[in-house]
């Protein structure tokens, strides 16, 4: 259901036969970086040596995410990364939202859960397209993200959405999808909504 994987192993780190071990020394170049993209821990547990390098790896993931030579599962890889580092908000946050018009459908999967998990409701603005993506993946995670990181301004957007829906007969499980995600996001700005000012008497 899922073609894209390689992300979501990166961080969680699941072994893989044959996987060499953590490297002897911090990486300092881009391709020994790019090679560590598809590492894989051996045991449960143990942390991707990119993400213990921590910030020191940015430059190298930087330049892997914007050379257009980089094949997609690496910049898809290497977003996911950036992502879990701490600091990786800041410096990667507009390329991840410039990544959700990648022409790779995993790469806009993975800028997807960044903005999605990153980002704030002005971001969120060309995710809204993205319910409309090809790819299945990224239609689900755009819905995802807009209940997750959006406020009044995406309710409206997803209203907006659903009455297109409505009218052009779109996919039953898309329009469900996005209805479940509109409701939770109502909710929660229910939620968060200040109390009502008392009546002055």
């Amino acid at each position: 259901m899922f073609p894209y994987l390689g992300p979501i192993v990166v961080l969680l780190g699941g072994p893989a036969a044959g996987a060499a071990g953590p490297p002897a020394a911090a990486p300092t170049t881009v391709g020994e970086v790019y090679g560590l993209l598809g590492y894989r821990p051996r045991k449960l547990g143990e942390p991707h040596p990119l993400l213990v390098m921590g910030p020191r790896a940015f430059p190298a993931l930087e330049r892997i995410i914007t050379d257009p030579e980089t094949k997609p599962l690496a910049a898809a890889n290497a977003l996911a990364v950036a992502g879990a580092i701490p600091g990786g908000r800041g410096r990667f946050l507009d390329l991840a939202v410039a990544c959700l018009a990648h022409e790779d459908g995993g790469v806009r999967w993975s800028a997807v859960e960044f903005v999605g998990r990153h980002g704030g409701e002005a971001d969120l603005v060309p995710v809204v397209p993205l319910l409309d993506d090809d790819d299945l993946v990224v239609r689900v995670s755009a819905a995802k993200a807009l209940e997750d990181a959006g406020g009044r301004r995406a309710l409206v957007a997803m209203d907006g959405w659903l009455r297109t829906a409505d009218r052009n007969s779109y996919p039953p499980d898309d329009i469900a999808r996005v209805r479940k995600h509109r409701a939770a996001l109502a909710a929660r700005l229910a939620r968060q909504a200040p109390p009502p000012r008392e009546a002055k008497r």
